[in-house]
């Protein structure tokens, strides 16, 4: 089983994703480990990803009143669907980094494979 999926969804995050890749990429095992949900983008802020990394398109209008919702459910149900591959799945906005403490581990992928199996953590942000 591998060990840490990571997933953020972009909008036009051309400052933002460049930098979430670099980081995140560091803190799995392989790029393909890495997911990214563009909802609509079209400033070609996902032009420079490897085909390695995970890209699922999604329409920026897709007529729903209820986007919101929607969207959450979409996430949930990757999430769901991810755990039967991977230990962990970890979901965070395009702008946030996750960091664990070095004193406990060297990076997310090797904190999440020493947790007990259905573990539920939380992050602190500043």
């Amino acid at each position: 089983m591998k060990r840490l999926a990571i997933i953020t969804m972009v909008y036009n995050e051309f400052f933002n994703l460049p930098r979430w890749v670099q980081y995140y990429s560091g803190q799995v095992d392989r790029a393909s480990d890495l997911y990214i949900l563009d909802h609509g983008s079209n400033d070609c802020s996902t032009g420079f990803l490897s085909k390695e990394i995970n890209l699922a398109r999604l329409s920026r209008n897709c007529g729903r009143d209820d986007f919101e919702v929607w969207r959450l459910n979409y996430v949930s149900s990757l999430v769901s669907h991810l755990r039967v591959f991977y230990k962990a799945v970890m979901y965070v906005d395009c702008d946030e980094f996750v960091a664990v403490d070095p004193k406990v581990s060297d990076s997310l992928s090797e904190y999440f494979s020493g947790l007990a199996q259905g573990k539920m953590v939380s992050t602190i942000g500043f």
